[in-house]
């Protein structure tokens, strides 16, 4: 059947659908439909406020009092506010006890910047400086902190370096994709622009967990980007990842790990770094690469990757390989791993241990390598 939000694929559809669902948490009707729809609201802001450890008293929702000159939707007790000053989302609902402000960036895909959840923070608790050394506001006003429960809403694929990023350098809590379902299958209803997206996020994660069911022999153009990111987030669970997402200048999706730091000025790590460009089998590769010294020149540069690789190549071979290319830059790659890194079964099923014991074998490599230079 088709779905809607296989064409609304952009932030701003998903924007819609968070803005419908706090709407429909304060509108009152009989219907026995339109209960659900309530009902689903209430309980998606009841999760996101729970990330601020936070409650709301829904029988004793107050009105909010706001400006006449607030170009704003305003439903009842509930006021959204969209797009103000970049701003994805802002909505406040209040209660006898409290006044919550919800700040919500929103992502379908992709890291969050923290100096730009930091200033949206900043400007609706100490508002924004105008040039002219004025301070602008949100129609909201200047909003106390205790108050105000930033939420990083994101239903893609992060890793758990980015959640962690996030929550510890900004104010924001991370929904995630799974936190968005549970809401949803709490709905009993049939609304079509709720199966849908409900639809369209269960796909997601199905493909995101698929890895599992990899066979050597079947044709890994078709394993999908989210598949591979599902492994990479299993991956985080077995091997101390730094980090991993989408590099542009490559174009391939990277994991990295197992930084080992040199004696030497002239370069400063040596670590492994997962290469993949889904859809195109012959670029899946494990790399080790070295990170050169600040103010490291060509030649030193040329001096310590050829060293590195003669170090690599003695302790890896065979396991280890040449690459096809030596590059000269702040990070360059000095070894492949030879053949495929991802093992497999006898009877053709990916092995995860098996995959997890190379990527082993591959950092007591450059824990010896690092030794020799």
């Amino acid at each position: 059947m088709p779905n809607l939000f296989d064409y609304a694929t952009k932030e701003l559809s998903q924007d819609a659908v968070i803005c419908w669902l706090i709407a429909w948490s304060q509108t009152n009707t009989d219907d026995k439909h339109n209960r659900m729809l309530r009902k689903l609201g209430t309980t998606f802001v009841d999760k996101l406020l729970a990330k601020h450890v936070k409650t709301l008293s829904w029988k004793d929702v107050q009105r909010l009092e706001c400006s006449e000159k607030a170009e704003i939707y305003q439903q009842e007790t509930v006021v959204i506010d969209r797009k103000r000053h970049s701003m994805d989302v802002l909505a406040c609902i209040s209660d006898k006890d409290a006044r919550h402000v919800l700040l919500i960036e929103d992502k379908i895909d992709g890291d969050g910047d923290v100096d730009q959840l930091n200033r949206y923070y900043e400007i609706l608790t100490t508002g924004r400086k105008t040039k002219s050394g004025q301070t602008k506001t949100t129609q909201l006003g200047l909003v106390p902190k205790d108050q105000v429960q930033a939420i990083y809403l994101d239903t893609g694929n992060h890793s758990s370096a980015n959640t962690q990023r996030i929550e510890q350098c900004t104010e924001f809590k991370v929904f995630s994709r799974n936190d968005f379902l549970e809401v949803l299958e709490t709905y009993q209803g049939d609304h079509p622009v709720v199966k849908d997206f409900q639809s369209r996020l269960q796909r997601w994660e199905h493909e995101t967990t698929s890895f599992p069911k990899w066979t050597r022999d079947e044709d890994r153009k078709y394993w999908p980007w989210s598949a591979w990111q599902g492994l990479y987030l299993h991956l985080e669970r077995k091997i101390d990842v730094v980090g991993w997402g989408y590099i542009p200048r490559g174009d391939f999706l990277g994991l990295w790990w197992h930084y080992v730091n040199f004696a030497s000025p002239k370069a400063k790590h040596l670590y492994l770094q997962l290469e993949v460009k889904p859809r195109n089998p012959s670029y899946q590769k494990l790399c080790f690469k070295i990170e050169a010294g600040k103010n490291t020149d060509n030649d030193q540069k040329r001096k310590i990757r050829d060293e590195c690789l003669e170090a690599v190549l003695e302790i890896g071979e065979p396991r280890v390989a040449r690459p096809r290319h030596l590059g000269m830059g702040k990070t360059m790659t000095v070894a492949v791993w030879a053949g495929d890194w991802l093992e497999f079964s006898d009877e053709g099923s990916l092995d995860i241990e098996g995959t997890v014991a190379n990527l082993n074998q591959a950092q007591e490599i450059v824990d010896v390598a690092s030794l020799r230079l």
